[in-house]
Parts: C-alpha cells; sequence; structure tokens
C-alpha cells in the first residue's frame, strides 16, 4: 500500500481505537465464539468477525495455470449511539477489510468481469487494507445512514442470494452484479423509508470511489450520483419473495463513446475526443423462495437484468438468474448450493470503437457451488465457473476452486 493511503487507514484505525478499548469484553466474546446465557440481556454492541481463503486453478490457453491462493479478513462493528453516551436511534458502523495473495485475475484471464468478487476490493491481487465508517440514524420507522460506506456488505446482506462473494457466488456477475454508477464503497448517504408493505431507498453519493480514501477529499468535485429503488416483498404460498427496481443517475462526465474511432487516427488528423455528461442505469431484481422452513431458511430462485445508457456508460445491459439456498430436509440443512447463469453485453458504440483493434462480445458463464457447515464457525465451499470472455479471441475458461470461511 503506498505511504499516503495507508497512513489515511491508520488515521481511520486510530480514530476507532478508543472506542473499541471500551468495549473489549464484547469483542473478545465474539472473537471466540462465545455466547451470553439465555437469560442475560443481549449485548448493546455487535461485533463480527472473518476470515476467508480462496485457492483456485483456471484451465485455459489463455492463463498461467496453476494454483492461486489468497484471503480476506473483515471485521464489523455495530456500536449502540445511546449505550456510548451519545443518544437513542443512533448506531456507529465500523468495517474494516484487508485481502492478500492472489486470485484467478493474476493468471492473465482476458475476462472483462472478475470471477472473485471478494477479492477484487479493496485492491485486486495485492496486501491492501480499508475501514469504512458511517453512521445510521433512526427516525421513527425510516433509517438514515451517511458516512463512507462498502456497498459489497449491503448486497452480502440480501435475502436469498446474499454472500458477496464470501458466501455462494463467488463470480461478480452474479455476486455482486456491477451498476457502474455505484462504486464499491461510497461517500454519502442511503435513506430507507418504510410505506405499507414496501421499503422506498433514496441514495446519493460522491461518484468517486471512496475505496482506501476518506470520501472527505474534494467531495462531490466531479459530480453526484442519486438512486431510487423500491422493494416489495410478497409471499406467494406463505414463501417468502422480493421484488426490486431501482433507477441511478449520474451527472458525472464521461468519455464520448462515439468518439472512440477518432482514437486511432493519426497525430496530423487532430482529431478531438469529447466528453458527454451524464449516465443512467435502471434494474429489476427478483428473489423468490420455492422451499422454506418455519425459520425461514430454504432455496429458491432469483434473477436480475440491467440496462444502461451505453454512453458514456460502457455497458448495454446485464442480466442472472439460478437457483441457490439451504436444503429444508435431509441431514445437512445448514449446507448451502447454488447455479446460476450470467450475461452481459457491452455498449455498441464500445465495440464498434475498438473493433479495429479488439472485438468485443458478449461475456457470459456458469457457475455451481456447495458449501459444507463443518463447525458452527467454519465453512468450506466447493466451486467451479465456466466462462466465455468477452474479448472475442478469449479461450473459454475454466475455474475449479475451494474456499475455507471461518467467521461468524
Amino acid at each position: 500500500m503506498d505511504s499516503e493511503a495507508g497512513g489515511t487507514v491508520r488515521r481511520q484505525f486510530a480514530s476507532a481505537v478508543p472506542s473499541l478499548r471500551r468495549h473489549a469484553g464484547w469483542l473478545a466474546a465474539a472473537l471466540l465464539g462465545a455466547w451470553l446465557p439465555a437469560h442475560a440481556a443481549p449485548p448493546a454492541h455487535q461485533f463480527d468477525y472473518s476470515w476467508t481463503q480462496f485457492a483456485s486453478y483456471p484451465s485455459s490457453d489463455d492463463v498461467d495455470a496453476r494454483f492461486y491462493y489468497g484471503g480476506k479478513f473483515e471485521f464489523i462493528a455495530r456500536i449502540d449511539g445511546e449505550r456510548a453516551a451519545l443518544w437513542r436511534g443512533l448506531t456507529i458502523n465500523l468495517h474494516a477489510e484487508g485481502v492478500y495473495g492472489e486470485n484467478t485475475s493474476a493468471s492473465g484471464a482476458p475476462m472483462l468481469l472478475p470471477p472473485n468478487a471478494a477479492m477484487t476490493f479493496p485492491v485486486n491481487n495485492a496486501e491492501a487494507a480499508d475501514l469504512a465508517i458511517n453512521f445510521t440514524q433512526k427516525i421513527g420507522k425510516a433509517s438514515l445512514t451517511f458516512g463512507k460506506i462498502n456497498m459489497l456488505e449491503k448486497a452480502a446482506g440480501t435475502p436469498l442470494l446474499g454472500g458477496g462473494g464470501l458466501e455462494g457466488f463467488q463470480h461478480v456477475g452474479l455476486a455482486a452484479t456491477p451498476s457502474l454508477l455505484t462504486p464499491p464503497t461510497i461517500f454519502g448517504a442511503l435513506l430507507s423509508v418504510p410505506v405499507d408493505r414496501t421499503v422506498v431507498t433514496f441514495g446519493a453519493w460522491d461518484t468517486k470511489s471512496a475505496v482506501r480514501k476518506t470520501g472527505l477529499e474534494s467531495p462531490f468535485d466531479e459530480g453526484v450520483a442519486a438512486m431510487v429503488s423500491v422493494m416489495l416483498p410478497m409471499k406467494p404460498n406463505g414463501l417468502s419473495g422480493y421484488h426490486t427496481f431501482s433507477v441511478s443517475a449520474n451527472n458525472k462526465e464521461g468519455l464520448n463513446l462515439r468518439d472512440i474511432p477518432d482514437l486511432f487516427l493519426p497525430p496530423e488528423a487532430e482529431a478531438v475526443v469529447g466528453n458527454k455528461q451524464g449516465a443512467w442505469h435502471v434494474k429489476y431484481t427478483v428473489q423468490q423462495f420455492l422451499r422454506q422452513d418455519a425459520s425461514g431458511r430454504g432455496w429458491g430462485v432469483f434473477g436480475h437484468v440491467g440496462v444502461w445508457d451505453a454512453n458514456p456508460s460502457s455497458m448495454q445491459w446485464v442480466a442472472a438468474l439460478g437457483v441457490t439456498g439451504q436444503p429444508v430436509h435431509g441431514p445437512r440443512p445448514d449446507d448451502r448450493f447454488g447455479i446460476g447463469y450470467f450475461r452481459a453485453s457491452y455498449s455498441d458504440h464500445l465495440r464498434r470503437g475498438l473493433q479495429p483493434i479488439l472485438e468485443i462480445r458478449d461475456e457470459q458463464g456458469i457457475e455451481v457451488f456447495y458449501t459444507w457447515q463443518v463447525g458452527r464457525h467454519l465453512r468450506l465451499t466447493a466451486d467451479a465457473q465456466v466462462i466465455d470472455s468477452g474479448i472475442a479471441v478469449a479461450d473459454r475458461l475454466v475455474v475449479v476452486g475451494l474456499r475455507a470461511r471461518l467467521g461468524r
């Protein structure tokens, strides 16, 4: 990590130490996997940790075929503001993460979408750390979260499909579908408001990524992004289901993809490559349980489709569908399985512009996984992916891997 970024992260960690120190008892209990007796009051604060290790072997004529190993540490703390002598309804959220080692993308595979979502952030194929601190304030039934927000953590919390690459699917096309308008870590705010049975979420954030930054470095100087989503829960035949519609847009300037051919003209042509301001993204997601027990566990189907403006955004549309969940019958109800398919289509303007030097096509793939719950805090996952790259000259890539996750 470079000295400036390293100094920023150290200062962020240092600012969190006093609060963590005051609650060292609960922290120790969390790290040891301890639990309270049934009659005890719940803890004022929540602490979760995980250490996930990845081993993968890619196979293709285009790659350096060997084993790749890496890992990711996470520590998440939620501190109750009232118990910390502040005020009622406030929660202080800390999310620390660090990566080390390599993953399949280090093999030289010519892919446009990363096959390992969790290991791609905060930095791909490097040793790096990051810390996100934000605050959540309850306002009646609504909640407002503001500060530096890890959006991969938000994706990991979705029902049925959730995991963010640390659980469930690993490929970014299934684990954390790219939106292009939403960085992996944002500096901004999210407001969630329940309206009857639906939940409406509004968001606004700096268009620049806040990964390994505080978010306070010239905020919003390159533009602002905004989003509204509506989540509608449904229970056909008593089975939980969720339908989510979202629209996002920004006013950031990007390369006008119509001008890409001009990049290949000789210097004497004096071509002018222009910018285009503003982009938008529309997405629909469905997750529906088909089998579910009294505890809410089960398995079901999922799908999503997203559409972009395709200029200046580099993508045209993306879609995915599959089956995932936990077996509700049998001897291993805590195991998890899934099979999914994704396809990503890139902007026609981008394809035509790059045609003289590189042919771009749709990128698609299939992923299948099975997770064994080995112990209370230990899960082992076998994962396989078959990917047809968006780069037309690339061969089909097959990746097999193992994942071990220790944590709460």
